[in-house]
C-alpha cells in the first residue's frame, strides 16, 4: 500500500503518499497533502500547519478552520510516521 488517507472534520483529509518520498532529494515530492472538502483547495501538511491556509484551484488562499487545524496537529506525528517508515 502506497497511500493512506486520514479523514478529518468537515470533509477535510490528509493523504500520505510514500511514492512522493525521495531520500536522495528531500525537497522533491509532496508526501503529505491536506485537501479541503471536494478537493477545492490543497496544501502540504507542513505549509498548512505553518500558515493555516490552503491554495484554491483558482489561485486564492482558503483559511483552514480552527477545528481542522487542531485535528491536523493531532495527526501530524502519525501521518509522518506512516509515510516515512
Amino acid at each position: 500500500m502506497h497511500t493512506q488517507t486520514f479523514h478529518g472534520p468537515d470533509g477535510w483529509t490528509v493523504v500520505a503518499d510514500r511514492r512522493q518520498v525521495f531520500p536522495d532529494d528531500p525537497g522533491q515530492g509532496t508526501p503529505l497533502m491536506v485537501y479541503a472538502p471536494k478537493a477545492m483547495a490543497c496544501g502540504t501538511l507542513a505549509r498548512v500547519l505553518d500558515t493555516a491556509e490552503t491554495d484554491t484551484n483558482q489561485g486564492h488562499l482558503l483559511p483552514v478552520p480552527g477545528r481542522v487545524m487542531a485535528w491536523l496537529e493531532q495527526i501530524e506525528d502519525q501521518a509522518n510516521e506512516w509515510v516515512f517508515q
